[in-house]
């Protein structure tokens, strides 16, 4: 109801001669009222944008780069590498072939692999023979080229990673390992996917195609500032693998305004809220506005009393 109430005074300072710019909303609770606050902008035809960091770490993206080192990490056991091969950036490279999909496929190089106890890259990397698993031995050809297709990449990333020393070094078998998985294009690719899909806001569309698509940039300048970090230290792989992965976990993508016209939505800490004619104020509520941080301090809110 307080949405709905914040709506109506919205539409009535347009009807009023305010621009959309001119107003913005705080909340103190941004990431509880997000979903509330997309679907009823969206039905009442208000341009928004909500002023907010997304952590990205469970993005495909920052999986497959995670997914992969723990390949290398696991020694190409059987589940760090169908844990990689799984990834929607990785499936992609496979096209249906002899009326069998993508997922079918790689279901069928998983219960072989299964079979036979495969372990380790010499393992993967040979060709497989299934004779007295139970398997149709002629579809063993088809099989061997969906291993290769899709595991190629993952192999050279292996190789390359093993002939490196400095942190700058390793950064670029990272960096290689997305270009041989077209890891950019694909994202658009499933950027454009998300448009498609009927049970998405219009809101929530914009904010995964933004995500998809400027992604692979963010990544890559993490990437690069990371290599700068390090300079020309050398690294083992354990201890590159360790700090890389606690980097991905704080990456965080601000996203872009589709529009100049808009209601900017945000909270008390972080939105800059500019040269605005009118504020506008959700869940002023002890408690939630200001926020009771509960976090260990200096002073707890007794200690301030006293």
């Amino acid at each position: 109801e307080e949405i709905e109430n914040l709506l109506h005074e919205i539409l009535k300072d347009v009807r009023a001669g305010y621009r959309y710019r001119d107003m913005a909303v705080i909340t103190g609770d941004l990431e509880g009222d997000r979903e509330e606050i997309e679907s009823r902008f969206a039905a009442a035809q208000v341009p928004f944008f909500i002023d907010s960091r997304k952590n990205v770490s469970n993005n495909v993206l920052c999986v497959f780069i995670k997914d992969a080192l723990e390949v290398l990490d696991k020694r190409f056991n059987y589940a760090s590498v169908f844990s990689f091969l799984k990834n929607p950036l990785v499936a992609v490279l496979l096209q249906t072939a002899d009326h069998l999909t993508p997922f079918e496929q790689l279901c069928e190089v998983e219960n072989v692999a299964l079979a036979l106890g495969v372990r380790g890259q010499a393992g993967f990397e040979k060709e497989w023979n299934v004779k007295g698993h139970g398997f149709r031995e002629t579809r063993m050809p088809a099989i061997n080229q969906t291993k290769n297709t899709i595991m190629k990449g993952l192999f050279a990333f292996s190789n390359r990673m093993r002939e490196t020393k400095t942190a700058a070094e390793k950064v670029g078998t990272i960096k290689a390992l997305m270009a041989d998985y077209k890891v950019a294009e694909t994202m658009k690719q499933l950027a454009k996917k998300y448009a498609e899909d009927p049970q998405l806001t219009e809101a929530q569309i914009k904010l995964f195609q933004s995500e998809y698509q400027s992604l692979p940039l963010y990544i890559e300048d993490f990437l690069d500032r990371f290599a700068e970090l390090f300079a020309e230290t050398d690294l083992t792989f354990d201890a590159f693998a360790d700090v890389l992965q606690v980097g991905i976990q704080g990456v965080v993508m601000k996203h872009v305004p589709p529009t100049k016209d808009r209601v900017v939505i945000g909270n008390l800490t972080r939105t800059r809220l500019g040269d605005i004619k009118k504020l506008y104020v959700l869940r002023a509520n002890e408690g939630i506005l200001p926020e009771n941080h509960s976090g260990a301090g200096l002073l707890s809110d007794h200690d301030r009393e006293i």
